[in-house]
């Protein structure tokens, strides 16, 4: 009820011009608006799904040329933990500056959700999610030292344990 009412958001996770279409006939069948029109992509994950055989690497750099919002994500929890590799094969593949690629995988996914007024960059008055590096965030050989979720420390690298952690219900393995 929320959707039709307008007070719920829909956001759309799709491959191909058909399963947008499709997504469009809906809403315009119920009466709801499918909000905003920003892009998700990657760089060279090709193998990752047939949908995606035929990918550019630059295609983040075109679109954000042309001024849509782009994001880098994944459905995949594995590749998910990646993301900032993405980011730095935007620089690579489409000669985006390193803050411009970072944005694809901080603040640009926060605007997409529209959630970027509470998420997404570090100011004051936000949630506090972020990671600290031991080296460049674009960098492959950096490692996580640190996870902080809601300004609060989850994973801290130089505590006993392989993976220290303070998530709830995670014991030190």
């Amino acid at each position: 009820m929320e959707i039709l009412k307008g007070k719920r958001l829909v956001h759309s996770h799709s491959y191909r011009q058909d399963e947008i279409e499709m997504l469009m006939r809906v809403a315009e069948s119920f009466g709801f608006r499918v909000d905003g029109a920003g892009a998700s992509s990657f760089s060279d994950w090709w193998a990752y799904k047939f949908e995606v055989y035929d990918a550019i690497p630059y295609n983040g750099a075109l679109m954000h040329d042309e001024g849509v919002v782009v994001s880098f994500n994944s459905d995949s929890d594995e590749m998910a933990r990646r993301l900032n590799t993405e980011a730095a094969k935007a620089v690579k593949y489409g000669g985006l500056s390193e803050e411009e690629a970072l944005k694809f995988v901080t603040i640009n996914p926060a605007k997409q959700l529209q959630i970027d007024k509470r998420a997404g960059s570090l100011e004051a008055g936000k949630d506090a999610d972020f990671v600290l590096w031991s080296g460049d965030p674009l960098s492959t050989y950096s490692i996580c030292e640190q996870t902080w979720i809601d300004g609060r420390k989850y994973f801290d690298r130089t505590r006993t344990g392989r993976w220290a952690t303070k998530w709830p219900g995670n014991a030190q393995c």
